[in-house]
């Protein structure tokens, strides 16, 4: 009888929002539904996974409930920044100075393998105070510190530049690395702002002759 009741309770308990919780002796944690119990001799629980368990009681601590978080309650654990794994777009504007000025924009597409670390490749256009542009094809990769609201970052980038109007024929474009180490900041559940930074150092041929610049500055971003 005692056993008919604890079925019929347990399959009560499947309908709610609760399950079981065993607690064994040996320190494990066994979470699922309770489908008999024989006192003093053994208990039988059923995982999520559809598996039945059976342990002798000699083998367990004690039993309890808990309540099972619903779909898209505030029970789900969540990512306190809004950077997640999958698909995302980097647009990114800027000022630099150095031996040249410029200015810069980048578009980056890619992905986050999780909250800290996103690989894309990128385009942008470098817009020189003397008129002459450049248009920089490079990979990115960017490691977020912390995973958090407010996030520092690392981020690298290698490539090739182009000029889009050369100021000689002699004049030819060539590598292109930058540097950032800037902040994110969340502005919504799934955008976020970033504030950095920037080394940045461009390679050009002149008349087969090869010299590479430097410049510093920041830039202001926002990855969606």
């Amino acid at each position: 009888m005692f056993v008919c009741l604890f079925v019929l309770n347990s399959t009560l308990l499947a309908q709610t929002s609760y399950r079981d919780v065993v607690y064994l002796k040996n320190g494990s944690v066994v979470r699922g539904v309770i489908v008999e119990q024989v006192p003093g001799k053994q208990l039988k629980i059923e995982t999520s996974g559809g598996s039945v368990l059976v342990h002798q009681m000699d083998e367990v601590m004690k039993t309890g409930k808990e309540k099972l978080a619903q779909e898209g309650s505030e029970d789900r654990p969540k990512s306190p920044s809004a950077l997640k794994k999958g698909y995302a777009t980097i647009l990114e504007l800027g000022y630099q100075g150095g031996d040249f000025s410029r200015y810069r924009a980048d578009v980056i597409f890619g992905g986050y393998f999780n909250p800290y670390v996103f690989l894309g490749l990128g385009v942008g256009v470098r817009k020189y105070s003397g008129g002459a542009s450049l248009l920089p094809i490079f990979a990115n990769i960017k490691w977020n510190i912390i995973n958090n609201k407010i996030s520092p970052y690392l981020s690298f980038g290698l490539g090739y530049a182009t000029y889009l109007n050369s100021p000689s024929d002699a004049v030819k474009g060539g590598a292109v690395a930058n540097l950032q180490l800037g902040c994110n900041f969340n502005v919504s559940d799934t955008n976020v702002m970033n504030v950095s930074l920037m080394s940045e150092s461009q390679t050009v041929t002149v008349s087969n002759v090869s010299l590479t610049y430097g410049s510093w500055g920041l830039s202001l971003g926002f990855t969606f």
